[in-house]
């Protein structure tokens, strides 16, 4: 659960967590970990223990014992920030974490509004370009904003050639699958 707290605290603002490091007495010490199986318990717990889910990156390094090494887990911002765990909302300090009070969640929920309410306004200004108004085809409008979580995340369905192959066979799919239910 501390591991859930941990990915949590960081989604405000972005953070890494390097796995295998200690500090005592204000002094690092290496102490490389098993690393069989944790990268995918990390992306797991990240996944499934942490509410809203969060997506993380998680990179090895291997230390002279190939079986042992280092995780370094980078926490991007979240726009979905803050996240809760076991139904509390977590954030980092100056250097620990904290339960956050109501009146900071609700700050961070309200800030998340404007961008609500931007990406109304261009899906808006999408429909009054129409080309071809008052209904008479079928039309897909489609809007994108920068999002700090995935880098990349829509680069391969609008990006190289076929792309435009790419978006209608999503847009079947996603046409097909709610007409079958």
């Amino acid at each position: 659960m501390e591991l859930a707290k941990d990915l949590a605290q960081f989604a405000i603002d972005g953070g890494t967590l390097i796995i295998g490091i200690s500090e005592r007495d204000d002094t690092l010490k290496l102490e490389p970990v098993e690393l069989k199986g944790l990268k995918e318990r990390i992306e797991q717990v990240a996944q499934s223990r942490v509410d809203p889910p969060l997506f993380v990156q998680v990179r090895e390094i291997r230390s002279s014992d190939p079986q042992k090494g280092y995780l370094v887990v980078v926490v991007p911002p979240s726009a979905m920030a803050p996240h809760m765990v076991n139904g509390r909302y977590w954030a980092r300090g100056s250097a620990t974490k904290y339960i956050m009070p109501d009146v900071e969640v609700w700050r961070h929920h309200e800030r998340r509004q404007p961008v609500k309410e931007d990406l109304y306004a261009l899906l808006e200004k999408e429909i009054e370009r129409d080309p071809v108004p008052d209904g008479k085809f079928g039309h897909l409008f489609l809007v994108a904003t920068p999002h700090p979580e995935r880098e990349g995340l829509l680069t391969e369905l609008v990006t190289g050639d076929g792309w435009q192959g790419r978006l209608v066979e999503l847009a079947w799919n996603v046409y097909a699958s709610s007409s079958r239910g």
